[in-house]
């Protein structure tokens, strides 16, 4: 079929402007919609990435601390290790540490209780500690010089509250029994 377009060229070029306009509208609309899609997408993505950022910095100031305190261990067993390395000959040296460890781990008089004992190489004892009252003190001190052959000293005494605070040094004369 042949087709003669009799329309005045003037009218043609303006059915051509029209139609590439609409084309063109067209165009820009599809492109708008694409663009716009992406700019939300781009924004979803970007507030996932900050969200997992703002994760992975909460989860590495975790391990820091961890980390931190890990090492705050390590430098806590060295020393205890130290401690322990300078103490083992000592107490393998010391015979006479073994019977004073007994003696204060049996039982003590009533109403007294300890709550600091220091055993020095050279059979010095220092003892801090509570009683009821003071006959109480005085029962501590017999037990030890009587049963278990100590000199004992009374350093200090302290009336708290209810109890009474005493701190004691004591020496063997000759080796705990």
């Amino acid at each position: 079929m042949i087709r003669v377009n009799l329309l005045p060229r003037p009218y043609q070029k303006a059915r051509e402007l029209e139609r590439f306009c609409r084309i063109a509208i067209v165009a820009v609309g599809v492109l708008a919609f694409i663009m716009t899609c992406n700019f939300f997408s781009l924004k979803m993505q970007t507030k996932l990435y900050q969200e997992e950022t703002a994760n992975l910095r909460s989860l590495a100031q975790q391990y820091s601390q961890v980390n931190k305190r890990y090492n705050e261990l390590v430098v806590a067993e060295q020393a205890l290790q130290r401690r322990l390395d300078l103490a083992l000959p000592l107490l393998e040296q010391s015979a006479s540490l073994q019977p004073a460890l007994a003696l204060f781990t049996s039982e003590l008089p009533q109403n007294v209780w300890l709550r600091s004992l220091s055993l020095n190489l050279d059979d010095q004892f220092y003892l801090e500690g509570n009683a009821v009252a003071y006959t109480d003190i005085a029962a501590l001190i017999k037990w030890l010089e009587e049963d278990n052959g100590l000199v004992v000293r009374l350093d200090k005494t302290d009336y708290l509250d209810r109890e009474v605070a005493f701190t004691i040094s004591a020496s063997t004369e000759g080796g705990v029994r």
